[in-house]
């Protein structure tokens, strides 16, 4: 019988030996989250050859399912206190509730690659499975990319303004990372203005945090996405169709990216509606295009009107302790909504409603904010008031402590 190079990940036998190894030699030794890397069988010898389900040739589309499903099935029974993290360069449908992300695998450095990484996020993620990523700055940064060769990507401008863009387009990515062939990847490696850039989309990105953090529970609770084709959020404009360039991070957020090199300026569809320039505050008439600047240091970001964007502050990791109060940003134009939620980060005690809401509700006729507590099993407000700064676009910023109880605030 000829041999081949995958497991019967299909046998319960296999399966439970295969997260036996992962846990001894990686999890027991304080690993707690694991790059599965290559899900897919590749290369595979023989796919004639019999499984515990079938032949292989005829089972193998769902083999990434299992291998997660091995892990993460193993992992939280033997660390039930501690959530599921996998990076895996493969998937199939259902794959996410397997605590899984998907990259996109080993691409090139190149502009032709960043445009292309776009619309293959949004179709993954339109796919149904929403915990997408990518390489920034590509994968391959030798001579199979735009750098002549290996030592040219840390001083070749035309790769350094590659990367700065890609790096935006991560910034706005689900998951948020780098990574690179052979390669040092620190932002200080590169030039100094690359690396004003990359700090301060980093910070950018933590300051979303509780936005993005509430809008994964709308994906855990609601089936929403956190990043999406225009489409996707207005199917009746057929304007939106085709889009490859622009999508909605979150509900509220509209994101270009610029895939040309020394492009400073990008044309951009704005759907019904009005938008504010995320960076000034400028108003814009949707349905229509608009040329828009795209400075090398910023992307294009654009907010609709009837939008709440929590705001947090600056800090160096996620669950960050900090005494300084999230900015509620409001976008007048229409009533706008929005949940902010709150867990542990850490663990699955939420399935049990271990976790907190607030309601933020705008009247665009009252210019009132409306702030209410749902579900109150974490925090618990009235022994732990939470501090706010609620900024209207073009008003005033005020400050509110709230306690649990229903508050109304003029704007």
């Amino acid at each position: 019988m000829k041999s081949s190079n995958y497991i019967d990940i299909y046998d319960d036998g296999v399966s439970e030996r295969f997260y036996r190894m992962l846990s001894d030699s990686m999890f027991h030794k304080g690993v707690s989250s694991i790059w599965l890397d290559g899900t897919e069988p590749e290369g595979v010898n023989d796919a004639t050859q019999m499984t515990a389900v079938g032949r292989f040739e005829e089972v193998q589309n769902p083999y990434s399912l299992l291998v997660t499903k091995a892990m993460y099935d193993g992992r939280r029974e033997e660390f039930p206190k501690e959530r599921v993290f996998n990076l895996t360069r493969s998937a199939y449908a259902g794959q996410q509730r397997y605590g899984a992300t998907s990259w996109s695998g080993d691409v090139e450095a190149s502009w032709e690659q960043l445009e292309e990484q776009i619309s293959a996020g949004l179709n993954f993620t339109m796919a149904g499975v929403p915990y997408w990523t990518h390489d920034i700055g590509g994968f391959f940064r030798d001579s199979k990319s735009i750098n002549p060769e290996f030592d040219n990507q840390y001083t070749n401008p035309e790769f350094i303004e590659l990367l700065t863009r890609w790096f935006q387009f991560g910034t706005f990515s689900p998951i948020f990372r780098i990574h690179g062939y052979v390669s040092e990847t620190e932002i200080w490696r590169y030039n100094e203005a690359f690396e004003r850039t990359a700090r301060k989309f980093i910070d950018l990105r933590y300051q979303l945090m509780p936005y993005i953090y509430s809008q994964a529970w709308q994906i855990t609770t609601n089936s929403k996405q956190l990043m999406s084709p225009l489409a996707y959020h207005y199917p009746n404009d057929n304007k939106t169709w085709g889009i490859k360039d622009q999508f909605l991070f979150g509900e509220s957020i509209m994101v270009g990216i610029v895939t040309e090199y020394k492009q400073r300026e990008k044309n951009m569809y704005f759907p019904k509606g009005t938008w504010y320039n995320f960076w000034t505050n400028e108003m814009l008439n949707g349905g229509e295009q608009h040329a828009v600047k795209a400075d090398l240091d910023e992307t294009p970001l654009f907010v609709k009107a009837g939008s709440i964007i929590p705001f947090g502050p600056k800090v160096q990791y996620a669950t960050q302790e900090t005494n300084e109060p999230i900015t509620i940003k409001v976008y007048p134009g229409a009533d706008a909504q929005f949940t902010l939620y709150f867990d542990d980060s850490e663990t699955y005690d939420y399935e049990k409603g271990a976790y907190s809401e607030i309601h933020l509700n705008y009247s665009e006729t009252e210019k009132t904010l409306q702030i209410k507590k749902g579900q109150d099993s974490y925090i618990d407000f009235s022994a732990n008031p939470m501090n706010f700064k609620v900024e209207l676009i073009g008003g005033q910023i005020q400050t509110i402590s709230f306690n649990g109880a229903e508050t109304q605030l003029k704007l």
